[in-house]
């Protein structure tokens, strides 16, 4: 019996004194999950181009052709992270439009990486976006990214010139029809400094089968949609055109004609 507890013993003590101590003997614990903003990070490339120099280079201020926009966006623009300094001009919950040069209204749309982050976000805020570019903007299409963060604390300045545009909107949404008095509706689709653009824009939405009109006051033109006799209808006309052409409208009572 003794003999059985000397072998038990030695057994435990050999055993004891070979098991590996130390750091290498502890799992290594695996590293955290990376999150969908930090493996997008790891994947493209950041960009230092400001709105200026991209939209010179693709935009509508440029002088190259479609197809040299089109290879100079897919090459040093497209899928590349981009942070953008603008005024809000159009917000939602999951999106926004901002104002960049202070001409028009639309010049960038993004979409949000988290669902809500606009959520407190006005017309007329100054903020700082980081987004991942995804689709060139021209005289009436703004440029298109995604996975777009705030990037700072939003400012109470807002510059003069968007501040007359917000205004003169503000002043439509009072309009209604002279000649019957029934609240109708129309859809916002672009503002813009040069008539002529509006104009094709216009031209554009008429030859795909929109009642498209323009207005113009204060050097800027104004193309909408309309007039519908229901909201519901406008809403939806609006969500249609979002898909189609890229254009983040707004509902308005109805503006008559103007020009």
């Amino acid at each position: 019996m003794g003999l059985c507890w000397l072998v038990i013993f030695v057994y435990l003590y050999f055993a004891s004194n070979n098991l590996p101590n130390g750091p290498e003997s502890q799992i290594a614990a695996a590293p955290p999950p990376k999150s969908k903003l930090q493996l997008l990070d790891e994947k493209y490339p950041e960009s230092s181009a400001l709105y200026e120099e991209v939209n010179s280079a693709v935009g509508c201020g440029s002088k190259f052709s479609d197809q040299k926009k089109k290879d100079i966006f897919d090459r040093d623009y497209k899928n590349h992270w981009m942070t953008w300094r603008g005024v809000v001009a159009l917000a939602d919950a999951d999106d926004v439009s901002l104002n960049l040069d202070g001409v028009g209204i639309q010049d960038l749309q993004v979409d949000f990486l988290s669902k809500g982050a606009g959520y407190d976000l006005k017309k007329g805020d100054k903020i700082q976006v980081r987004f991942l570019m995804s689709t060139a903007g021209g005289c009436f299409l703004p440029f298109w990214g995604d996975y777009a963060v705030i990037d700072g604390k939003r400012s109470a300045g807002i510059e003069q010139a968007a501040v007359q545009d917000i205004k003169s909107q503000a002043g439509m949404l009072d309009d209604v029809d002279a000649k019957s008095g029934a609240l109708r509706w129309s859809i916002q689709v672009a503002s813009l400094s040069d008539q002529s653009t509006a104009e094709s824009l216009v031209s554009t939405l008429k030859r795909s089968g929109y009642v498209a009109y323009l207005t113009r006051t204060d050097n800027v033109s104004r193309v909408f949609i309309g007039p519908l006799t229901e909201r519901a209808e406008a809403d939806r006309l609006r969500e249609q055109l979002k898909q189609s052409f890229h254009l983040n409208g707004f509902v308005v009572r109805y503006v008559p004609r103007q020009i």
